[in-house]
């Protein structure tokens, strides 16, 4: 079994609030680095449609995956948003307030959200607290406005993803606003963790100049993944996830710079002594003495085809009863440079960015 550190965690996504993935630049993210990217769905055997997303749909063919709450997940979800709602919230939250009901009904903005996610009680609960319209839209969908209904997603989002999904979203700037209402001295909120593992992964994309591969190619080569180049995807992965909690922590812009500078060093130094040991095994493939031996052999029998030395029926017999033996020679030694060259990779985070590039 590869060893991979001791924190078997975060090989797999959680992405919310909606349930298709529309962003590009995230589907490419998660193809490079995660087994799955769930969405949370309303039921069981739903469909995401992607009829005007058709890239991002072939994508999801390949990794995505629907995660429909369980009870338990759900009834921890009913916990925390009955905790959260019990404080003053700010009037955005409140389906009843004022500027929202003031507003017209064409610019009026809501948020929907399919009743099978929370349980009813839930439901109930918001609609006492004045969080939900007390009418259900047209597709009987729960109607709370954008600030609301994208804290109860990323409150359930929590629940679902647990500790072993790492949370991603596409509507960053939608929780910044809401982190800001809810935190009046917070007046610069810090990017949040898709941002980071955003930089990174472009980072490290740099360094083998694979950032302009197209989405088809990246979709092809998850596709035809085998067991090795998993392998390395996970080391790569290991690398990014320890990046990530440097990152975390850290409030000031200043600080995570100096992280990501430090990561950019981290993975050219790599990358740079992956190819060192890669000349350095083949050298010593070329050197060893099956080879040498098998070149020696080829050489005779070449020479003496060549000078007359040997009889031409005799030199006939000579080159085709040895080349079998000095086949199999070589492709000894073939196996070995890639028995070799496979222990390499292993040990090295941008082997796997190494041989994605390679492939195309």
């Amino acid at each position: 079994m590869e060893d991979f550190g001791v924190e078997q965690v975060m090989r797999s996504a959680l992405y919310y609030p909606h349930t298709e993935v529309t962003s590009l630049g995230l589907l490419q993210t998660a193809l490079l680095l995660w087994d799955h990217l769930e969405y949370i769905q309303p039921f069981e055997h739903f469909r995401p449609n992607y009829i005007k997303h058709p890239d991002c749909g072939r994508g999801m063919e390949v990794i995505g995956r629907g995660h429909y709450p369980s009870g338990e997940e759900k009834k921890e979800a009913h916990a925390l948003i009955d905790d959260f709602t019990r404080q003053g919230l700010p009037s955005a939250f409140y389906i009843d307030a004022q500027e929202y009901r003031a507003a017209p009904d064409d610019t009026r903005r809501s948020y929907e959200i399919w009743p099978g996610k929370l349980l009813f009680d839930t439901w109930k609960l918001l609609e006492r607290r004045g969080l939900v319209d007390k009418t259900q839209s047209a597709t009987k969908d729960y109607v709370l406005t954008p600030s609301a209904g994208l804290t109860v997603m990323s409150i359930l989002a929590d629940c679902c993803a647990g500790s072993t999904r790492r949370r991603v979203t596409d509507r960053s700037l939608a929780y910044h606003t809401i982190a800001a209402l809810l935190s009046a001295d917070d007046d610069n909120p810090r990017p949040d963790d898709r941002a980071h593992l955003e930089d990174l992964v472009t980072t490290s994309l740099e360094i083998v100049d694979a950032r302009a591969i197209p989405l088809e190619k990246l979709i092809a080569f998850r596709e035809r993944e085998e067991r090795s180049s998993r392998a390395l995807r996970y080391r790569y992965v290991d690398r990014i996830e320890s990046y990530m909690k440097r990152l975390s922590g850290l409030k000031r812009k200043s600080d995570q710079d100096e992280v990501k500078r430090q990561f950019k060093i981290d993975m050219e130094d790599d990358l740079a002594a992956l190819r060192d040991a890669l000349r350095y095994s083949s050298k010593e493939v070329l050197k060893s003495r099956e080879i040498i031996t098998a070149g020696f052999a080829w050489l005779g029998v070449i020479a003496g085809a060549v000078t007359g030395l040997v009889n031409p029926l005799l030199g006939g017999f000579v080159t085709l009863s040895s080349a079998p033996t000095m086949i199999g020679t070589l492709w000894g030694a073939r196996d070995k440079y890639r028995s070799s060259r496979g222990a390499i990779l292993e040990k090295y985070p941008m082997a796997f960015l190494m041989e994605f590039k390679a492939a195309f």
